[in-house]
Parts: C-alpha cells; structure tokens; sequence
C-alpha cells in the first residue's frame, strides 16, 4: 500500500496536516510494538495503528492518545494544530481548557476492502474513552482503547499534569467530536467519554473502519478545570479524660489532671467542679480538700477556641468523676481498743505523776574562818569536859 495513494492531490495535503498534528512533538514511549511504514505493505486483515515511524509527521501509531493545551476549543483547529503531545503540564488555572485526541488507522491495504466485503474490514469496531472527570487531584491520565470482533484490541493514554495544584476536571458540554475524511466532523454525545463509542469509515456509527488512510478517524474532547476550594480542616475540641487521679484517704485530699482533645482549635483554659459547691479550680492541675465524708461528682472541662474565634467550655463523660470521699483515721493503740479510732475517749491513756519527795536542807555552819574554827572547836571541847565532870559527880555523890 502507497501511502496517501488513493488520495488526490488536494485531500493529500489536508489529510497530512491532519493527521501529522496527531503525532508531531511526541517524546513518550508507543503503548504497543510496531512495525516500521511500509509503503509498499499489503497487510490483508485489520490491524490498528501498527506503523512506527509514518513520514509526514504522522511518527508513531501506538501513540495514538494525545493531549494539548486548548486555544479555543474549535473543532476545526483540532484538524492541523501539531502541538498534540503525551504529556501536558500545566498552571491548571480555573477555566483552563485542554483538548484530548484518539487516533484510530486500520493498516490493513485498500486493495482488500472489496467494497466493503473484504478481508480488510475491521468488523464490531469500538472505542472507550476513560478520562478522570469530577476527582480531585494533581496528574490525569487520559486513556482509550480500540476494539473490534476480527482484530486485536490496543490501548494508550495521555496524561495531564497540574504539579502540586489540586483541581477536578470537568467535561466541557457537547465538546465531542468525531472526525472522518468521508463524513467530516460530526457531534458524539458527552456520554461517549467514560463510555463506548461504536465506530464507522466510510459510514459513521457503522462498527465497519475500512483498510487505509483515508478510512482514518479522530475523536476530540475538551475538559476545563474546576478549582478546588481549600479543604476547609474541621474545628473540633472536646474535654479528653481525667488523669493522675489520687485520693490521700487520711486528709481527704483528691488531686488530678485534666487533658483536652482539639483539632484546629485552641485550649485556653480549664475548669474543675469539685462537686461541694466549693469554688471551681481554672487550673489544668489542682489538689481539693473535702471538709467532710461523702460522694460527690468531679466535673471536669476545657475551654475551647475554635478555629472562628468564637469559645466554648466542653465537658464529656469520661471527664465527670463521682467520687466517694471516707477518712481513714488512725486505730487505737491502746491494749484491747484496737478497733476504734485513735481520737476515741477511751483510747486516752491517763498517767498518775507522783510528786518528787523534798530533800533535807544540810546544817550550813558560819563561815568564820581558819582562827574561829579552832576557837569553835576548843570551846566546844572544854564545855563537853565540864558536862562531863558535872555528870561523873553527881553519880558518885548521890
């Protein structure tokens, strides 16, 4: 087969400017293999978009899913623009359009189309065209598949690349289009992206795509981008537990923590009921002494502001406490009384103190000194020898 040799001199050269804008600026991998352009090939069954390196810009068929940066969305502009690629980056600003192309070529030869009976006809011919519409996300791939009931099926894609920007895609209404040398450009529903086309050439719809180049066909669609609002990050907070909990059973004395959960919001503050309609602690931590036995309910919260300025005091249940508060007193000690508590009247020990005894006071002599010391004791003596004289005669003489 010649390539363009039943065309004429005209439809020549539009069919090249068409059809070369499917292949110019490509710099992707084919999604099959493929046989190199033959001029002289005379394939006798359907084959699809086999030939690598096709002259006149045409390039690889494999390739046959491109994708380009779209002008004005004008059908006609689809037919020799040649900036159609593999891959597109791009800003992806709200409203930005971008054009997606399949391409569809049964290499078999013309000379075995006999009118439509032959065995080049490529029967039951389909195309499904998947695009990544209404999601959120910053690469697209674009992919569509060939079919048909005689002939193997092939596949490619194309993708779209927004860099970190996170946009959705959306179908631009009514942008489909369809496009053959016999039958020129022709509307297809918006249902045929993400669906199933049934393809024809030379009769459109037909499910029949004859041998050659002249029997190729072009579906076009346009897809704009839908900017994404910013993920607006819920403002939550709650009061999470209480925690460090102890209870000193001889004081009654109760000590704990409280600890909030917040999401995008803010704790600034904390409140602790004690339950005895003594004043609420604001501290995240505290210490309560109980006046007396009892239960009473602990009711602990957090004051919460969100992430609109406006705060609220948030309590839950894991954070109310009731609590039953019983003193425990120390036990007698006294022998027998074990049981009763220590301030009990009969564990008071009574203790007998008896009086020292008052000590005899010592003759304390005149300090007279060392002379009168002896006149002392020589008076002391002659009076004793004079007593003693009057004693020794008065037995003797009586």
């Amino acid at each position: 087969m010649k390539f363009f040799n039943k065309l004429s001199v005209g439809s020549t050269l539009a069919a090249a400017a068409l059809f070369a804008s499917v292949a110019l600026g490509l710099g992707g991998h084919a999604s099959a293999a493929c046989t190199q352009y033959d001029p002289n090939s005379s394939i006798q069954t359907p084959v699809f978009n086999n030939f690598c390196g096709v002259p006149n810009g045409v390039g690889d068929e494999p390739d046959f899913v491109r994708i380009r940066q779209s002008a004005n969305g004008n059908n006609e502009d689809n037919q020799n623009n040649p900036d159609y690629t593999n891959a597109v980056t791009a800003a992806c600003n709200t409203g930005e359009k971008f054009d997606v192309r399949t391409y569809v070529h049964n290499n078999a030869a013309s000379g075995f189309n006999n009118n439509g009976a032959g065995t080049s006809i490529a029967k039951n011919v389909t195309l499904n065209m998947t695009a990544p519409l209404n999601t959120t996300n910053t690469t697209f791939p674009f992919m569509s598949s060939i079919s048909a009931s005689n002939a193997a099926g092939v596949q490619d894609s194309a993708t779209l690349s927004c860099g970190s920007k996170q946009v959705k895609l959306t179908l631009v209404p009514s942008s489909v289009h369809i496009y053959s040398q016999q039958y020129n450009w022709n509307g297809l529903p918006d249902s045929a992206v993400n669906g199933t086309t049934r393809l024809g050439s030379p009769v459109l719809g037909s499910g029949d795509v004859w041998g050659c180049w002249e029997y190729r066909i072009v579906v076009v669609y346009t897809v704009t981008v839908t900017e994404v609002p910013p993920v607006v990050v819920p403002s939550t907070g709650e009061c999470k537990a209480i925690e460090d909990f102890v209870i000193d059973t001889k004081s009654r004395k109760v000590s704990l923590k409280v600890n909030g959960n917040v999401s995008n919001a803010q704790i600034v503050g904390y409140k602790i009921d004690w339950g005895d309609q003594s004043t609420p602690s604001d501290k995240q931590s505290d210490s309560h002494v109980y006046a007396k036995d009892g239960t009473y309910n602990i009711v602990a919260s957090v004051i919460v502001k969100f992430a609109d300025g406006h705060t609220e005091t948030k309590t839950a249940p894991a954070c109310n406490l009731p609590v039953t508060i019983a003193q425990q007193k120390e036990n007698c000690t006294k022998p027998g009384k074990e049981n009763l508590p220590a301030d009990s009247p009969e564990c008071k020990v009574t203790t007998t103190t008896t009086p020292p005894t008052t000590p005899t006071k010592p003759v304390v002599l005149p300090n007279t000194g060392a002379g009168n010391v002896v006149g002392i004791f020589g008076a002391v003596t002659i009076a004793g020898a004079f007593v003693h004289r009057f004693v020794l005669s008065r037995r003797y003489n009586g």
